[in-house]
């Protein structure tokens, strides 16, 4: 119970009396500290789900957005039918995970203890709201009773949202690169969300020139989102732990297999591999010098995040997975998974922004 003294106070007819509650046990003031702190914990932390749905978006793209379109009809049918049918487990897997991480991750990124504007808040959380709801009946419904205007309202509102996690990213005070990575990822988002509604414009003839700024956001777009997963990844800084020095070889071994295995597969398919990776990640700019430009962007950036996602410190975790999703998800995804991923990429780049500045950055600019 906090005490209080009276001390006289002179004023102009009589006596008056000023009451002074002591601080020291002031009962409001710890419970403060404690919210600020559990609040401050929980987004250092990767959220629930969050790393099973960088494995279950990762193998679902491979599985089915690689290798099932990549048997084509050199199988029999039935075989290639139970393919597709087995692809239905990751791809159930991937969504549910990457909504249940969404919302964890969304929640305690805006409660109360984070150090953002009410207004932030509360846009975010409003957002969301218009987001998560239908990614979840998207998740369960048919994807031919989704009417195509609600489909594009709630891609609109995703794309939103990411950018305003990613501004909200941006607000605190991070390592230069590290801030440059996020404006990177802001600017993607920005250039996904103008290509969606030019595409859309131009196709219903609308805006004439809609297709011409489609294909230049497109382009901006692509350009920003592979270099968004390499700021990050050397922005933060994680992997130059000295005593990981055996995992940065282990990395870099892992880098080249997966650069190897991107080049296998596309001299296994042959002249369709083009295809099948636009079809899967949106991005074609660099496919004039075939695939070995994006084998070694993904390969390195995939290093990155594994690094980050071993490294000693708590936001690691979330730094690691968030490049891995960014990954692939790819460029302006239009699926439900792939959109999810994006999504919740940007929320665990915010979380780890602002974990990275409350452990030794500074707090909000």
């Amino acid at each position: 119970m906090a005490t209080v003294r009276a001390t006289p106070v002179a004023g102009r007819g009589a006596a008056t009396y000023r009451r002074q509650a002591l601080a020291t046990d002031a009962p409001h003031a710890e419970p403060d500290r404690d919210a600020e702190a559990r609040a401050r914990a929980a987004i250092a932390r990767l959220p629930a789900l969050g790393g099973l749905a960088a494995l279950a978006v990762a193998a679902d793209v491979a599985f089915n957005d690689f290798l099932v379109r990549s048997v084509g009809s050199d199988w029999p049918r039935e075989s290639a039918l139970w393919l597709s049918r087995a692809g239905r487990f990751p791809r159930y897997l991937a969504a549910i995970a990457c909504l249940v991480a969404l919302i964890v991750g969304l929640f305690e990124l805006t409660r109360p203890g984070v150090r953002l504007a009410i207004f932030v808040r509360a846009t975010l959380a409003t957002f969301a709201g218009f987001v998560v709801a239908p990614f979840a009946f998207a998740i369960v419904a048919p994807a031919a009773s989704l009417p195509v205007p609600s489909v594009l309202l709630t891609a609109t509102a995703a794309y939103a949202l990411a950018i305003l996690l990613g501004l909200s990213a941006m607000r605190w005070r991070v390592p230069p690169l590290q801030r440059a990575g996020n404006g990177i990822a802001t600017a993607t988002a920005i250039c996904a969300v103008v290509a969606l509604v030019a595409l859309v414009f131009g196709a219903v003839g609308r805006y004439p020139r809609g297709l011409q700024v489609h294909g230049w956001a497109h382009q901006a777009g692509e350009v920003l989102y592979l270099a968004a997963p390499l700021a990050l990844g050397f922005g933060a800084r994680l992997w130059s732990t000295p005593r990981r020095a055996r995992y940065v070889a282990a990395t870099v071994l892992i880098a080249a297999l997966l650069m190897a295995g991107l080049l296998a597969w596309a001299r296994a398919v042959g002249p369709d591999a083009d295809d099948l990776w636009y079809a899967a990640l949106h991005l074609d700019l660099l496919l004039r010098f075939g695939l070995r430009p994006y084998a070694l962007i993904y390969a390195v950036a995939a290093a990155l995040g594994l690094l980050s996602f071993i490294a000693d410190r708590a936001e690691g975790r979330q730094y690691g997975v968030a490049i891995w999703l960014w990954l692939a998800a790819g460029f302006s995804p239009t699926t439900a998974v792939g959109a999810l991923a994006f999504l919740l990429s940007m929320t665990l780049i915010a979380r780890a922004a602002a974990a990275r500045a409350v452990e030794g950055a500074g707090d909000a600019a």
